[in-house]
């Protein structure tokens, strides 16, 4: 709405011929496109050769009431913010004589002349006071008072009469120009009323975006405090790992330790249970008479099919060609019919196995087993023995179990 005004003062001063050539070039520009500043434009220039040329013509008459006239509204243009050249404001500014207010008084006033003063001080006085007030800080405002036409004198009949329909015309172009303000001022106030009620939109969405900014940054901030929380029980939850692997592995590790502890102590039980064991066969008297042969094989023989763990174990007595005395221990599975039973080969020669006979238990206490062979034929065939568990009593021709014992005879004699 301030722009607007602005050009309006331009057309008023470019009727009056005071305006600047790029002020000129701008109001110019602006006229293609505002209908509204064309017709007030339009109003000024045939205000200004109604009036002012008119009132050129009374410059012979320097003392007359139409100069007086003519001064005060230039008094009041010049007030209201128009400029005018130095021949204009010499003239404003010239003394008055003695008799100009009793002309003024005397002669009848022209009906253009009541209305272009009270048309040009109606809207210059509101134009300029508007426009100052938005440019100009409050205490160099100019309120521009409106000169009030002088009442007709009553010779003033005749002269009267012929400027009616000029004063009419004034009239209209008054009431246009007012009508033409009025709706100015409502499209003004009504600009300024969304001035406002937007500011006040922008300073919501502004507040409203500071409140957003702020939930923002605590969010971030609790966001970093999570993040920096959640780093720190993970880099414990590590640790604890670490410690808890490095506890798991030392426990293992002597976990180990001690399995191979304990087994090196069962191996030792084991073998020394063995050793006693053979021992007491050695020391009895039917065996003197065989460690005390010629030619004598002793050899200890162990299972390892157990997953690695010895389990049966046994001691062969073997003199070469006359006799077998085979001892085995912890020998497990003879129940019923099932039969442990001792077999013979040669090395190389799958066709020479022999049945040699079922094992008997000696000594259940000890789970102690024996064979005896005394048969030299047999002997002189074979030079491998080994034990299986047989079905039945009767083993016949072929082993039908799995080898449980084998011991290798054809080894050189270690005894005596």
């Amino acid at each position: 709405m301030l722009e607007h005004a602005k050009y309006e003062e331009w057309c008023v001063l470019a009727a009056a011929g005071q305006i600047s050539v790029e002020e000129f070039t701008e109001l110019q520009t602006h006229l293609r496109d505002c209908i509204h500043c064309q017709g007030l434009r339009q109003e000024m220039l045939d205000i200004n050769s109604v009036w002012l040329t008119q009132a050129g013509q009374q410059e012979p008459e320097m003392d007359g009431r139409h100069f007086v006239l003519r001064t005060k509204i230039l008094e009041a243009l010049r007030k209201a913010g128009a400029q005018f050249s130095e021949e204009v404001d010499s003239k404003i500014a010239a003394p008055r004589t003695r008799f100009g207010l009793f002309e003024v008084i005397r002669r009848p006033t022209p009906a253009w002349a009541i209305a272009a003063l009270a048309l040009l001080a109606a809207f210059l006085g509101f134009e300029a006071g508007a426009y100052k007030h938005a440019r100009q800080p409050d205490s160099l405002k100019a309120t521009l008072v409106p000169v009030a036409a002088p009442t007709s004198h009553p010779l003033a009949g005749a002269s009267g009469a012929d400027e009616k329909p000029k004063a009419a015309t004034a009239q209209s172009s008054q009431e246009a120009l007012e009508q033409r303000l009025a709706a100015s001022e409502s499209e003004r106030t009504k600009a300024l009323a969304d001035a406002q009620a937007l500011r006040q939109d922008i300073a919501a969405l502004q507040s409203s975006r500071d409140q957003d900014a702020n939930q923002i940054a605590q969010l971030k901030g609790h966001a970093e405090q999570d993040q920096a929380a959640t780093a720190l029980a993970q880099a414990q939850l590590r640790s604890l790992k670490e410690s808890e692997n490095a506890e798991t592995a030392d426990l293992a590790a002597t976990e180990l330790q001690l399995r191979e502890v304990e087994g090196k102590l069962a191996d030792q039980r084991t073998a020394a249970e063995r050793e006693q064991a053979l021992a007491e066969v050695s020391s009895s008297s039917e065996m003197r008479d065989v460690i005390a042969s010629r030619n004598l094989h002793i050899i200890d023989v162990a299972d390892v099919t157990n997953n690695g763990v010895q389990k049966p174990f046994g001691r062969i007595f073997y003199t070469e060609r006359k006799s077998l005395i085979f001892y085995a221990y912890d020998l497990a599975g003879a129940k019923g019919t099932k039969t442990f039973y001792a077999w013979g080969h040669r090395e190389g020669d799958p066709n020479t196995t022999l049945a040699l006979g079922s094992l008997r238990l000696d000594d259940p206490e000890q789970r102690r087993w024996i064979f005896k062979s005394n048969d030299t034929k047999v002997l002189s065939q074979i030079d491998s023995v080994y034990v299986t568990l047989e079905p039945t009593p009767n083993a016949g021709e072929k082993p039908k179990g799995q080898k449980i014992l084998t011991a290798f005879l054809g080894t050189p004699a270690n005894h005596p």
